[in-house]
């Protein structure tokens, strides 16, 4: 639609500060997370989401757009750096993961992120769902002081979802760490042969 177009020049036009910047990527995702209005977002604008590490804990995209659906379209992208970003953003101890979104990004985990080379990306990630656990560990007191309608329920039924991130992780590093493993002795096993048939 021509408005999802106009709004991606405006954002492009104004000086960007902190505040702005913060503002747009919320409403790329609410923007994204509409069925009608997704297809027409600007492939750059996705680029936003590599400049901004976090959300306030008013915005509401970044729940929002954790619908199956937006997963699915930043990973079309094919840029790991700005996938990943994308989940450093839209996990956060302020707001749920939609659940056929959360199923999304479990797959992703393994499918994406599976190989040797993309060690510096979950370890970020790992970190990063550390924070959010240690965060909601501290109880319903603290969170409520950024979002009064949380309840007991919801902090233990966010911190469920967070942990299952959190285990695919650790499933995709043991997995890689065997692979690094098995090669090693491989090489190692190559060279000692190698050495003895040089003897």
């Amino acid at each position: 639609m021509k408005i999802v177009t106009l709004w991606a020049r405006a954002a492009c036009a104004v000086p960007c500060t902190l505040d702005i910047g913060q503002s747009v990527v919320d409403t790329l995702l609410l923007i994204a997370s509409q069925d009608s209005l997704r297809p027409h977002i600007p492939t750059d604008m996705w680029s936003w989401l590599n400049k901004y590490p976090s959300l306030p804990s008013t915005c509401i995209g970044s729940s929002q757009g954790t619908k199956r659906t937006v997963v699915q379209t930043v990973r079309r992208l094919g840029d790991i750096e700005i996938l990943t970003s994308y989940l450093l953003l839209v996990w956060s101890e302020w707001g749920y993961l939609s659940p056929d979104g959360l199923e999304e990004m479990c797959a992703l985990i393994r499918e994406d992120f599976s190989g040797v080379g993309m060690g510096y990306h979950w370890k970020n990630l790992l970190q990063h769902l550390g924070h959010i656990l240690g965060q909601l560990d501290l109880g319903l007191e603290h969170i409520q002081q950024h979002n009064q309608g949380f309840g007991e329920d919801d902090i233990q039924s966010m911190i469920v979802q967070y942990k299952q991130l959190k285990e695919v992780l650790l499933e995709v590093d043991k997995e890689v760490t065997d692979v690094l493993i098995c090669e090693t002795l491989t090489s190692y096993h190559l060279w000692s042969t190698n050495v003895h048939e040089c003897i």
